[in-house]
């Protein structure tokens, strides 16, 4: 009898943390949904290559990451979509002259460098609001549970949109290491 009580309270508390813990790691997990409503400022329009001379086609050597991928702040962050928005270099490999290698891949690299920008403009902007949004909760007159559940509420909304931007961030960083990359390579190769 002894030994089933046991084994029940044993039962019971293993299921208490294991839901402890579920709900634990579904607010500290990223969810890449878009919770929180704003704007960010219009990129840039792509460059259109018209001051390059003819030959390949260099328009589709630099795909346009900013229409391609910055549609909202917390777009889905998906490694095969960012593949999307490199910079080819069988493309680059096949352009007429080294200048105009070098041309698309600086392009390419300011673009980059412009959109990594503007995610760590979009990160202080999350965060600027949030604070916003945590004043005026502290502003209101609410219960003590309604306060909390809407601070709790808040700072999910936050965590969610940041693990996005930062993800989006963090390409957009490994894409200006690789160009920089291949940008060194095609120095080094006129030499």
């Amino acid at each position: 009898m002894i030994r089933r009580v046991l084994l029940l309270l044993a039962i019971v508390l293993l299921l208490h943390a294991a839901s402890n813990w579920r709900r634990f790691q579904e607010r500290s997990r990223p969810s890449l949904q878009p919770l929180i409503d704003w704007t960010l400022p219009e990129a840039e329009p792509a460059s259109d290559f018209s001051e390059l001379p003819s030959g390949p086609d260099f328009k589709s050597a630099v795909i346009s990451a900013s229409e391609y991928w910055w549609r909202s702040p917390t777009a889905d962050v998906d490694p095969g979509s960012a593949l999307e928005m490199r910079l080819d270099a069988s493309e680059i490999e096949g352009a007429a002259s080294h200048t105009q290698r070098l041309a698309a891949v600086d392009a390419a690299l300011a673009r980059a460098q412009r959109e990594a920008g503007l995610a760590e403009q979009a990160i202080r902007q999350l965060e600027a609001q949030t604070d916003a949004r945590h004043n005026d909760l502290q502003n209101r007159t609410l219960a003590w549970a309604e306060r909390r559940q809407q601070e709790l509420t808040l700072d999910a909304e936050f965590r969610r949109s940041l693990y996005a931007l930062e993800a989006k961030r963090d390409l957009w960083r490994e894409e200006v290491r690789r160009v920089e990359a291949m940008r060194k390579r095609l120095a080094d190769i006129k030499r």
